[in-house]
């Protein structure tokens, strides 16, 4: 969700949250009443784990600027952070009132997506795509939403194949360099940003820890930052298999990684 929240300046002070505080506590010295500068101090807040002092800023952002979109939508998110699911979809339905624009929509879609109304949260990604055809982060969540929204298999087939279409491999085919002895073990190789204390995890851990390793030999390769001393989910999938870590790797050095692994077949656990 926090990558949801807006906040112009928060690039000059990326890793100096200190600096960037003092620096709107002194702007909003020179313009107590300024919006924008109450926005950004309550996106500040948030980014810091801050929530409650981001809540009392945001809240005074849009009490400043009732017409504020940005505003109401940044206080959606943070509404939703602390589990105001109410007070979040009233947010975030004052916010696309005012200006449907991708950075209202997608907090938009965010907060319906959580209150249980998924229908809404997939015309709000539609939407963002009509407007930005470019826009990942809508074409990866429409994937999901879709599954939860009254939608066919034929609609789960368009949204997948438009993901497909935009991230399939474009460049040439490396030939298929590994032993085809078929008595060895198969190397198969999961690729998820969820190898932790998740839904996704506890479906498919059932079947990475039936794995025979005389007949597979499992390799995990993790696309997000994980904590095996704090989840025990992460620390028993690393033991599951080759653990690999993506997420600090381009996707060049990815596909070195796993064709040095030698991988047979490569499973996206992320549905898409």
């Amino acid at each position: 969700n926090r990558a949801t929240l807006q906040d112009q300046d928060a690039k000059h002070f990326e890793h100096r949250p200190e600096q960037a505080e003092r620096y709107y506590l002194h702007a909003l010295r020179i313009a107590p009443n300024s919006a924008a500068a109450t926005l950004d101090l309550a996106v500040l807040y948030a980014q810091e784990n801050r929530l409650g002092d981001a809540l009392l800023a945001a809240h005074r952002a849009v009490l400043l600027d009732p017409a504020h979109a940005i505003g109401w939508a940044n206080l959606a998110v943070i509404l939703l952070q602390i589990e105001d699911h109410a007070g979040a979809w009233d947010a975030a339905q004052r916010a696309v009132a005012i200006q449907q624009t991708p950075d209202t929509e997608i907090p938009f879609a965010l907060i319906a997506t959580a209150c249980g109304h998924a229908d809404r949260a997939l015309a709000a990604y539609e939407h963002v795509l009509t407007m930005q055809p470019d826009h990942d982060f809508a074409a990866f969540n429409a994937c999901f939403v879709s599954t939860l929204a009254d939608s066919d298999p034929a609609e789960h087939l368009r949204v997948r194949r438009r993901w497909y279409e935009r991230h399939r491999h474009q460049g040439p085919r490396a030939p298929y360099a590994n032993d085809r002895n078929p008595d060895r073990p198969l190397r198969v190789g999961y690729v998820s940003g969820d190898f932790k204390r998740h839904s996704a995890a506890f479906l498919f851990g059932a079947v990475l820890f039936a794995h025979d390793r005389t007949q597979v030999e499992p390799y995990l390769y993790s696309t997000m930052p994980t904590e095996p001393a704090q989840d025990p989910m992460t620390a028993r999938l690393r033991e599951a298999g080759t653990w690999r870590d993506l997420h600090t790797l381009t996707d060049e050095q990815a596909e070195a990684m796993i064709r040095e692994d030698r991988i047979d077949v490569l499973v996206d656990l992320s549905g898409h």
